[in-house]
């Protein structure tokens, strides 16, 4: 079986899959395993997501410190999780200092399992593209919606997400979207209905977030080498990233060799995300203006 790498995950190809439902999808996903590499790269290495997510919480600290969240004020602040998964960013906001954090998943299985893991905190099975009540209005400080807006697959739920994140978020309040988003351009093959992951333009999260009074304050990478292209100035710079990872992804599926010289991959990937060179998913750092 031959696989297409899009966003944050590896996606069948078309023969292969029928018509992606995100529920069905995600829950089956964590129902067959409950760690980083259903969420993260399902066919790659446990060893090669580790480093990934710990290569993407480097550069979420990267983007706190240029937003001026400290610990004390993460530790005042209510927190929203969007798309809590196996709790890999509840354990990121709890060491921040986080303590009011509210999560949310579009699958029973993260919430029941998620529940139990942290009794003290509150999760609850939602869609953030549905239609979203105006009583939790301006009820977060702090939002994070990590590796989960592009896997909507229709345009209107992808702009309804984007619009209740920006309705529930405080004024003054921040908001961290990480995604495959583009600056330039994919030269890749066309998305389908089957693709579990399809990248917005950079130009599309400023319109929408604009509409709800947010406006996006700087866009740094996440990761540079440590995931599929997805966006590059030249299509022979996104030809030269395909082949470099495709080469890398026969050494990031074998758990061993991963684990022994994993780290000089990791090292350089967080050396090019200091350069700002940003191929891959990146992040966006938001702010609700105040009215």
């Amino acid at each position: 079986m031959s696989f297409l790498c899009v966003g944050e995950i590896e996606v069948m190809k078309d023969s292969d899959l029928g018509e992606y439902r995100p529920t069905t999808y995600w829950e089956d996903l964590l129902r067959q395993r409950f760690d980083l590499q259903s969420v993260g790269y399902p066919y790659l290495s446990a060893a090669f997501n580790m480093y990934l997510y710990r290569a993407m919480a480097g550069s979420v600290n990267r983007g706190l410190g240029r937003l001026g969240l400290c610990r004390a004020s993460l530790s005042k602040s209510s927190i929203l999780d969007v798309g809590s998964g196996t709790g890999f960013w509840i354990d990121f906001w709890l060491t921040k200092g986080g303590r009011k954090i509210f999560g949310i998943d579009l699958t029973a299985q993260s919430v029941s399992i998620l529940s139990k893991k942290y009794p003290t905190l509150k999760f609850e099975q939602r869609d953030i593209a549905d239609p979203m009540d105006r009583s939790a209005s301006d009820a977060f400080d702090l939002i994070s919606a990590m590796s989960i807006l592009h896997h909507i697959p229709s345009q209107q739920g992808w702009k309804q997400a984007l619009l209740n994140l920006g309705s529930v978020l405080k004024p003054g309040g921040s908001l961290l979207i990480m995604d495959p988003i583009l600056r330039y351009q994919w030269w890749g093959k066309p998305f389908s209905r089957t693709s579990p992951g399809r990248p917005r333009t950079i130009v599309e999260h400023h319109s929408v977030l604009k509409e709800s009074g947010v406006r996006v304050l700087a866009v740094i990478p996440t990761v540079t080498i440590l995931a599929n292209p997805v966006d590059t100035r030249w299509k022979v710079e996104f030809q030269m990233l395909g082949q470099w990872w495709n080469l890398f992804c026969r050494l990031a599926s074998k758990e061993g060799p991963m684990r022994t010289s994993g780290w000089l991959i990791y090292l350089l990937d967080r050396f090019l995300c200091q350069l700002n060179y940003m191929p891959s998913s990146k992040l966006l750092l938001c702010r609700k203006d105040f009215c």
